[in-house]
C-alpha cells in the first residue's frame, strides 16, 4: 500500500483502472474505489509513489495462501519477488551474506541502540544481554563410507585437515579404476542424449561436445554408457510451447521401452532468465518417465574452446565434465558410495510438498537403497490420508524386501522426514498403511514408528557459531544442540566447508512417536554425508530431502501460469503512466 511492503501471491491483471476498481470499504462499509481508498487510507502519511499515483494506473488482483479472497492493488506498486538464484537478484546477494563475526557485532549493535534497558513491554523495562548464549561442544563423527570393490572410507578425525583429506580422498577413489562407485538402482532402462538443432550448425563443435559428455561419464560408469544421441529442433520451434510440443512427441519413443534418462544440452542463443524457464519446461514435460539433467551449450562450448588455449582452463573445462557426469550417474540411479555404519532407524521416507505435486524419498541400508517417485496432490501443502497410503503401500511392498535382504531382517523402524509441517491427514495415512503391512507380515510388530519435522529455516533463525581465539567463527560440520527431548539442530554445513556467510543449522522437531532426538540428529547429519554430487565437498540437507528439493522444484513449478501472469503485468504496467525509475523489472531486487 506504499508505506508497508507485503509479499503476496499476484492473481490476475485486471483491465480496469484503480479508479473503476470498486470494493466495499471495510472500515465504513461503503463501497469507493482503490484510489479514492489509498488516498483517505494514508491521508497525511503518502510516500512519494503514493503521492504520483495516477488514478489511471492498472489494477492487480492478489491474495495470500493462507487467506481465503481477492484484494486489489495498484500494478504500478508491484514488484516482482525473485530467488536471489535469480538473474535480477544475483548483483544483491553478496551484500545479505555476513560471516558470524560481522552478524554478531551488528546484532550486538541493535540490542545495545534498542534494547539497553529502556526498552518497555507492557510497562515492564528490560534489556537483552548482548553476547550469545553458551553451550557445551557437542559433534557427531562423520561415518565410514563404502565404495565398490567393497572399499572402505574410515571415519576422520573430527578437525578441518583431516576431514579435508577425506573429501578428497572420496573424489579420488572414485575415479580408480580398482574402487569406483558402490552400485545402481535398477530401473533405467534406456539413456539419451538431446542436443539443440542450434548446436549442430558447427558439426565439429558438436561431435567434440558430444564425445566429451559420453566420455566423462564412462571415466566413472560400473557399465557401458551409449546414450541415443536425439537432436531437438530449437529453430523452427522458438516459443516454450512449441519446444514442449516437440518434447512431448519426443518423449513418446523414449518412455516406450520404460523409464529413461535423458542428458539435456539447453541452447546456446538464449538468455540466462530465458534458459532458466526453458529448463524447468523441460524438465516438467519430460518427467516423470524421463529423468533429466541439463546443462548449457553456452557453458559448454566456453570451456570447451577455452581449454584448447590454456591449461587452467582445460582443468576447469575437465572439472565442469566430472561434475555433470557425476549428476547424470545419480539421475540414472548410481550410488556413489553408501554409509558404512547402522544408521539408528532402520528406514527413512522423506516427504516434501510442493504446488499440489508431492515427492517421496526412500532410503535405507545407508543409501543402497534410494527411491524418488512424485506424485500429484489435491492439495498445495498437506497430503490426503488417502495419498499416503496408497503411495506408501505400493512403493514400501516393493522396497521391504530388498531392505530385508540387505539388513538380514524386516525394518524394525520407519521415520519420515517431513520438509515442513507434518499434518494430521498424513498421520492418519502413516498409521494405516504401517498397520496394514504388518498385518499382511511385512513389518515386525514392534516396529518403531516416527515422524521427524525438518525445517530448513524457522521463526528463530536459529545459529550455531564456535569461539577461536576470542573470534567467533563457524562451527565445525556435524555440530549439534538439542533444546528438549524431542527438538534440537544439526549443523550439516560448517567448517572445513567454504560456505561464505554464517551457516543456518536445520531444526529438527520429533513431531510423532516414541525417538531420541540425539539419534534423529545423527541420522540427518549422516545421511547429508551423502553428497554424491560434490565428493570434495558436503551439503546442507539430508538425501532424504535433498532429492525431494532438486527434483520438485522443476517439475512442480507453476510456470506457466506465473509466467503469463508476469508478462501481462510487464506489459500493462509498462504502458500506463509510471515514472521510468518505477520499472518493476529494474525496483524489484531493491524492494
Amino acid at each position: 500500500f506504499g508505506n508497508i511492503w507485503y509479499f503476496v501471491h499476484l492473481k490476475n491483471v485486471e483491465k480496469k483502472s484503480i479508479k473503476d476498481a470498486q470494493f466495499t470499504d471495510p472500515r465504513t462499509g461503503i463501497t469507493t474505489n482503490l484510489f479514492d481508498y489509498l488516498n483517505s487510507r494514508w491521508e497525511g502519511r503518502k510516500s512519494d509513489r503514493l503521492k504520483t499515483l495516477n488514478p489511471e494506473d492498472l489494477a492487480v488482483t492478489y491474495g495470500s495462501p493462507k487467506q481465503p479472497g481477492e484484494k486489489y492493488a495498484p500494478a504500478s506498486l508491484i514488484r516482482l519477488r525473485y530467488k536471489t538464484s535469480e538473474e535480477p537478484a544475483q548483483n544483491f546477494h553478496t551484500q545479505t551474506i555476513l560471516e558470524p563475526e560481522d552478524r554478531l557485532r551488528d546484532i550486538e549493535k541493535i540490542i545495545t541502540t534498542y534494547m539497553n534497558g529502556k526498552t518497555k513491554l507492557e510497562g515492564i523495562s528490560f534489556s537483552v544481554e548482548t553476547q550469545p548464549a553458551s553451550i557445551p561442544h557437542r559433534v557427531f563423527p562423520i561415518p565410514k563410507q563404502l565404495f565398490g570393490n567393497k572399499s572402505v572410507l574410515s571415519s576422520p578425525e573430527m578437525i578441518p585437515r583431516s576431514i579435508e583429506d577425506s573429501w578428497r580422498k572420496r573424489k579420488n577413489w572414485l575415479r580408480d579404476n580398482n574402487i569406483g562407485i558402490f552400485s545402481r538402482e535398477d530401473g533405467i532402462v534406456s539413456q539419451f542424449m538431446l542436443v539443440p538443432s542450434s548446436l549442430t550448425n558447427d558439426e565439429d563443435e558438436a561431435d567434440s561436445i558430444e564425445h566429451d559428455l559420453k566420455s566423462a561419464v564412462q571415466n566413472y560408469s560400473p557399465i557401458p554408457y551409449n546414450p541415443k544421441l536425439v537432436v531437438w529442433d530449437d529453430e523452427n520451434a522458438t516459443t516454450i510451447p512449441q519446444i514442449r510440443a516437440t518434447l512431448t512427441e519426443l518423449k513418446k519413443s523414449m518412455v516406450s521401452a520404460g523409464t529413461s534418462c535423458a542428458l539435456v544440452v539447453l541452447p546456446a542463443n538464449r538468455s540466462k532468465a530465458e534458459t532458466g524457464k526453458l529448463r524447468r519446461h523441460i524438465k516438467k514435460t519430460l518427467s516423470p518417465e524421463v529423468r533429466t539433467k541439463c546443462v548449457q551449450a553456452s557453458e559448454l562450448l566456453h570451456h570447451m574452446r577455452a581449454s584448447k588455449k590454456d591449461e587452467r582452463d582445460a582443468g576447469r573445462y575437465r572439472s565442469y565434465l566430472m561434475y555433470t557426469a557425476f549428476d547424470i550417474l545419480v539421475t540414472s540411479g548410481h550410488r556413489l558410495w553408501v554409509i558404512n555404519e547402522a544408521l539408528n532407524y532402520d528406514l527413512y521416507i522423506g516427504i516434501d510438498v510442493l504446488n499440489n505435486t508431492a515427492g517421496f524419498t526412500f532410503v535405507a541400508g545407508g543409501g543402497a537403497i534410494c527411491r524418488f517417485i512424485s506424485s500429484t496432490s489435491d492439495q498445495k501443502e498437506q497430503l490426503s490420508a488417502e495419498q499416503i497410503v496408497e503411495v506408501l503401500g505400493k512403493h514400501l511392498r516393493e522396497i521391504i524386501p530388498r531392505v530385508r535382504e540387505i539388513l538380514g531382517h524386516l525394518p524394525r523402524h520407519i521415520v519420515i522426514h517431513r520438509d515442513g509441517r507434518w499434518f494430521s491427514t498424513e498421520s492418519q495415512g502413516f498409521s494405516f498403511i504401517t498397520d496394514k503391512l504388518y498385518h499382511e507380515g511385512l513389518l515386525p510388530e514392534n516396529i518403531v514408528k516416527g515422524v521427524v519435522e525438518i525445517q530448513k529455516t524457522n521463526a528463530q533463525r536459529w545459529r550455531l557459531l564456535a569461539r577461536e581465539n576470542r573470534k567467533f567463527q563457524n562451527p565445525i560440520v556435524g555440530s549439534y544442540y538439542t533444546f528438549t527431548a524431542n527438538q534440537g539442530i544439526i549443523c550439516t554445513a560448517g567448517i572445513p566447508g567454504r560456505i561464505p556467510g554464517t551457516v543456518k543449522p536445520l531444526l529438527a522437531n520429533i513431531a510423532e512417536g516414541n525417538l531420541d532426538i540425539e539419534k534423529v540428529l545423527r541420522d540427518i547429519f549422516w545421511l547429508s554425508v551423502l553428497a554424491w554430487t560434490k565428493p570434495d565437498g558436503l551439503q546442507s540437507l539430508p538425501i532424504t530431502i535433498k532429492l525431494a528439493d532438486d527434483w520438485l522444484e522443476p517439475i512442480a513449478a507453476a510456470i506457466s501460469e506465473n509466467e503469463a501472469l508476469f508478462g501481462a503485468l510487464d506489459q500493462k504496467v509498462i504502458s500506463s503512466s509510471i515514472p521510468e525509475n518505477s520499472d518493476p523489472r529494474r525496483r524489484n531486487a531493491a524492494s
